[in-house]
């Protein structure tokens, strides 16, 4: 009875083994021959193919597919530099890996697989200075070390159901909609969105703002202007021991680990200059501390360049452009003049920031945030909405 339990049990083991062992050769193989982001297998002509707009996700191929020795990562700020300009500024093969809403930790993930498959000599980073940590469960295990894991991005039901059309149109030369194979891009600026008429037509001044006040990017921002444009600014906040030792840690954990183990390798990072209107609302916010928070993390980056030569910082939040509405579409994104601007500053060494600086240049940056006049900014906005 024994020996019968044993081998009916084994025999279920090993049927089940064979199961598991046949199913994961046929999702190989349909990663291997499909293979809509290029992950396992290089397209033979990159500059033709189609890829996804979900950068998280098409990063991995992108590293794959395409030769460079610089890289631009950020967030939705850097998508619109192109390869071929920004070398114009910094000379190398660039490419532009940046995520739309991504943070610190997103982007070291990306940068650990392009540092091991690529002999990166420049990377263009971005310092998001602010405490969020965005969720990485849906595309981490793409960057990892383990290759065979890569096959799970594409067991959901938009996949497999484009694996069946792609298998179909293979065997029976039939034409059913592969959509989820992506999109042809100009792959110099593939995820740039300064050419959709949503986000630049709220370029060019105050007078944009109004015409698009009910923009789903404007409208929280008008509502939180006409709540207060009466009140008056809060006193600075000392940031609580835990909050400077999480400032601290995200900074090491996510950027000076990378210069670190990179020394070869320059590193040009920067915050965003946001309009200062978004600090100048922070200040009439009982809850706010986000200019306590972001001029933390200057400070806390600043001291990582008297330890590392190749981590060069810059700071562009005092210069005359980010008090100017015209160049803003909402509170974050400027323009792509302003882009390439900053990356002239960056090519001259210009605005760099350092021990011997951050102080002067945090105190000028609160005054400014201070000084910025939200009841003109009111009231001229709400006169132009009414006309």
């Amino acid at each position: 009875m024994n020996n019968s339990y044993k081998k009916a049990s084994f025999l279920f083991l090993g049927l089940h083994c064979s199961g598991i062992l046949c199913l994961f050769i046929i999702f190989a193989l349909m990663a291997f021959s499909f293979d809509p982001l290029h992950i396992f297998t290089a397209p033979h002509d990159p500059k033709a193919a189609l890829f996804s707009t979900d950068q998280r996700i098409q990063n991995a191929g992108y590293i794959k597919s395409f030769d460079f020795d610089s890289v631009i990562i950020g967030n939705s700020h850097m998508e619109n530099l192109s390869h071929s300009k920004t070398a114009d500024y910094l000379p190398g093969k660039w490419f532009n890996l940046s995520m739309s809403g991504s943070r610190n930790n997103e982007r070291k993930i990306v940068l650990e697989k392009a540092f091991r498959e690529k002999e990166l000599k420049q990377v263009l980073l971005l310092l998001t200075g602010d405490l969020q940590y965005n969720p990485t469960e849906g595309f981490d295990f793409l960057y990892d070390r383990n290759p065979f894991n890569d096959i799970f991005i594409y067991l959901n039901q938009m996949y497999s159901e484009c694996f069946v059309k792609h298998t179909i149109n293979t065997i029976f030369k039939t034409s059913y909609d592969d959509n989820c194979f992506g999109q042809k891009l100009d792959i110099d600026e593939h995820n740039a969105w300064i050419y959709y008429p949503d986000h630049n037509s709220r370029f060019g001044g105050i007078e944009k703002w109004a015409q698009h006040y009910q923009n789903g990017q404007l409208i929280g921002t008008y509502n939180d202007v006409n709540k207060y444009y009466q009140y008056s600014p809060r006193p600075l906040k000392k940031l609580s021991y835990s909050t400077r030792k999480e400032i601290e840690n995200n900074i090491n954990d996510n950027i000076v680990s990378l210069v670190k183990a990179h020394p070869e390798t320059v590193f040009y990072c920067y915050a965003q200059p946001y309009f200062k209107l978004l600090y100048a609302l922070d200040l009439r916010d009982s809850n706010g501390q986000a200019i306590e928070i972001y001029s933390e993390f200057l400070r806390v980056a600043a001291k990582v360049t008297s330890k590392y030569p190749n981590f060069k910082l810059y700071g562009f939040d005092n210069l005359a452009f980010a008090s100017d509405v015209k160049n803003y579409k909402d509170l974050s994104h400027f323009s792509r003049e302003m882009n390439y601007q900053i990356l002239e500053y960056i090519k001259e060494g210009e605005y760099s920031l350092d021990m011997n600086n951050i102080d002067e240049y945090i105190d000028n940056f609160i005054k400014g945030c201070y000084s910025f006049d939200i009841k003109s900014f009111h009231n001229d906005l709400n006169a132009l909405i009414e006309r």
